[in-house]
């Protein structure tokens, strides 16, 4: 990407601040525990507020090894300038445990 110019740094760098990304996984308190047959939502804040709220795109992650991975799903029921929650389905008979990737793009 050129950011010689002004305006194409003016660019870069206001794209750059309307965009937040992270990978919340593993055992810490970011992942999910999802009982079976059951959801959970997890309410994840982002790292600086947004004017208003982003299109947040979500994707599983973690390490869940089992032939249950398959019933485990993700997606966003709500966004706010601050913070995306997010619910978990685990349509499975066990207990599963993740954590997903987020890109949050606004304004």
């Amino acid at each position: 990407m050129d950011t010689g110019s002004a305006y194409n740094r003016l660019k870069y760098s206001t794209l750059k601040a309307n965009i937040d990304a992270r990978i919340l996984t593993g055992a810490s308190a970011t992942a999910a525990t999802i009982s079976a047959n059951s959801y959970t939502d997890r309410t994840y804040t982002f790292a600086s507020a947004f004017a208003s709220p982003p299109t947040v795109i979500v994707q599983l992650q973690g390490s869940v090894d089992s032939a249950y991975r398959g019933m485990l799903s993700a997606f966003v029921t709500a966004t706010t300038t601050t913070n995306v929650t997010v619910r978990y389905y685990n349509a499975s008979a066990v207990e599963l445990t993740a954590g997903i990737s987020y890109v949050a793009v606004g304004t």
